[in-house]
């Protein structure tokens, strides 16, 4: 697969806006992909989605931060700058904020959480239309046997992903078809997150000694196809064995499987590997120079439904 220089942000916002004045934004990536759920700003209540306003916001310039527990009193943070003068919206990751430090602290009785981004930060610009309603990003806008056919214009290389069992709203099992023009094709069973339009995935390997982590994303449906991603991050002995301390069931060859129904407590290891996956994703993309260093390949395919 040959190399690509891409840095994946999945961001999603959780809310249902009532009667209000409310500017819905759609939004795209500077690569002109989907970014996949719009924002929400709320001028009544001061929201976008369900994040309110921060410090130094206007009608027209608004400031909102979210922030995920990672352990303890260590969040990492997504501010977002949206300028409705462009309908566009600047997005800055900061991770592994100490939330009782004295500076996190005083931010916060501040108010003033944006003085919380260092120098340098890593950010994203996306370029937004108004549209007439937002995109409801609570649960999975996919069903059982849903076949999505991929293909890489420039190898040719193809990709197909089928739905086989909708596990519930947020978490799925896909069946993924690889041909590489080999005369052969491979198919693998993979456990899945399914949120909105998006379709997200991993898949760790290790080849003649050599291990990494692939993050696969199918994104929304954008002018009829859309475009499954992969990214191939390279790891350490340590990040590996971590990994497969927690067994999956799926993750193998379909002949491999006697059968796609999960326990509680298999699904319950399942969710927690997969946010294991999607923490080491976090720990190989500090910033964009250390993602660029630990990214070792990568493809992008488009799919017709």
């Amino acid at each position: 697969m040959k190399k690509i220089f891409i840095i994946s942000v999945f961001l999603c916002f959780f809310c249902k806006v009532g009667f209000s004045e409310v500017i819905n934004l759609d939004c795209k990536y500077p690569s002109g992909a989907k970014f996949g759920g719009s924002f929400d700003v709320d001028l009544i209540k001061k929201k976008v989605n369900q994040y309110p306003f921060e410090k130094g916001s206007t009608n027209k310039i608004i400031k909102a931060a979210s922030f995920t527990n990672v352990e303890g009193s260590i969040w990492n943070a997504y501010f977002f700058t949206v300028n409705l003068n462009t309908d566009t919206i600047e997005l800055i990751r900061v991770d592994n904020i100490d939330l009782l430090s004295p500076k996190s602290m005083e931010a916060v009785k501040n108010d003033d959480t944006f003085s919380l981004i260092p120098a340098n930060p890593i950010k994203i610009n996306l370029n937004c239309e108004r549209v007439g309603k937002s995109v409801d990003f609570s649960k999975g806008n996919f069903s059982e046997k849903d076949i999505f056919q991929c293909q890489d214009p420039e190898t040719k290389f193809k990709s197909n992903l089928e739905i086989i069992k909708e596990i519930n709203k947020e978490y799925i099992v896909v069946k993924e078809v690889m041909d590489m023009n080999m005369g052969f094709e491979l198919s693998t069973i993979y456990f899945a997150k399914s949120f909105g339009e998006h379709i997200a995935f991993f898949i760790a390997n290790d080849f003649e000694g050599e291990k990494d982590l692939t993050y696969a994303n199918l994104y929304p449906e954008d002018n009829g196809k859309r475009e499954l991603r992969y990214l191939i991050f390279k790891l350490n002995d340590s990040q590996f064995n971590k990994l497969i301390n927690l067994k999956s069931k799926f993750g193998k060859l379909e002949n491999e499987i006697k059968d796609f129904e999960v326990s509680s407590s298999e699904l319950n290891n399942e969710i927690d590997l997969y946010n294991m996956q999607v923490d080491l994703y976090y720990e190989l993309t500090p910033s964009q120079e250390k993602a660029a260093e630990n990214l070792i390949g990568g493809s992008r395919f488009y799919c017709e439904q």
